[in-house]
């Protein structure tokens, strides 16, 4: 895990094989990969900006809504 950010139950982690994303407090993850809009799937880390969350990957950004 290259990081994690955490709001309410929602739980984003960086990873290198994509955002892993769980919305029950980390119960269960969903994995976002290349196929989902990611720029490489080595995600180096998550951070929120506002109301919405960006994830670092190789000149990628991928912005996922927090509202």
């Amino acid at each position: 895990m290259n990081g994690v950010f955490a709001v309410g139950s929602t739980v984003y982690a960086a990873t290198n094989g994509g955002l892993s994303i769980s919305t029950n407090g980390g119960t269960s993850f969903t994995n976002r990969t290349t196929a989902d809009g990611l720029g490489n799937n080595s995600v180096r880390g998550v951070r929120r900006s506002w109301c919405q969350l960006t994830t670092t990957e190789s000149k990628h950004q991928l912005t996922h809504d927090q509202r």
